[in-house]
């Protein structure tokens, strides 16, 4: 019988024949929690004592909890951070995802540091964090924009990991998510790749020069032009272009 702690469990199998002769093996099999890993996350204010309730059972060999007070929103964004860093998928939007508060806070450590981590320890790993998002844009950007999951033969991730699924097609709203980290990089005085920038805008305008099918999309290709215009780009044209093609072609697009 299998307990209830996690680790290696042994199961042994014996078989006797109608002759008498008895044949045992043996296997080991892994012990996990039944549940996936999660991670929750409560804020607000308090004038009082407060009960924080998990909202659920915690298995006790890995379950870790932690409380922090703060005049400022920062046990929100720590929350957030070691609620990305526990997210179970890598694929390249959501390496961003996790990166991008490092990338934003690059020139204040003391942000990112909470009781476990000092500064210096905050920001290497920032820099960690950035250059596993940057190898995930490499790996799955092409000309016509950045896929959502990273195609096979295109690289590996940092760790030596390769991607967890085959190839996607490129998607607007995670290319213009790329080029928003990378822009966000160079304004926090990140060394960037050469020519890693221009690639990514330029698969941008790309990614952007087609009819939104849905108002989802032209949302989308609104955020792409945004970062575009946040780069210095004149986009004017290409916005007023952008709502009459939404007017016309997605009627709950009108005065959205």
């Amino acid at each position: 019988k299998v307990g209830d702690v996690p680790g290696n469990a042994k199961l042994r199998f014996a078989v006797t024949d109608a002759a008498g002769n008895r044949t045992v093996r043996s296997a080991t099999l892994s012990v996990r929690p039944a549940s996936p890993l999660r991670e929750s996350l409560s804020v607000g204010s308090a004038s009082a004592s407060t009960v924080l309730k998990t909202g659920r059972e915690l298995y006790p060999y890995e379950a870790k909890g932690s409380a922090s007070v703060s005049a400022l929103p920062l046990p929100a964004l720590r929350g957030l951070i070691r609620y990305l860093d526990a997210y179970p998928y890598t694929c390249a939007e959501q390496r961003i995802s996790r990166a991008m508060p490092y990338a934003l806070l690059m020139n204040r450590p003391e942000l990112l540091a909470d009781a476990g981590r000092a500064p210096d320890a905050a920001r290497k790993l920032a820099r960690e964090r950035m250059d596993e998002a940057v190898q995930g844009i490499q790996s799955a950007l092409n000309w016509r924009g950045v896929a959502p999951v990273a195609r096979r033969g295109r690289g590996t991730f940092i760790g030596g990991g390769g991607s967890l699924g085959p190839g996607g097609d490129p998607d607007v709203l995670v290319t213009a998510y790329a080029a928003d980290f990378l822009l966000t990089m160079r304004e926090s005085g990140v060394a960037l790749p050469g020519g890693l920038l221009a690639e990514v805008f330029g698969a941008l305008e790309n990614a952007l020069d087609r009819v939104p099918d849905s108002l989802e999309e032209g949302r989308a290709q609104a955020y792409g032009l945004w970062v575009l215009t946040r780069e210095g780009r004149i986009t004017t044209q290409a916005m007023e272009q952008l709502v009459s093609q939404l007017e016309d072609r997605v009627p709950q697009g009108k005065g959205s």
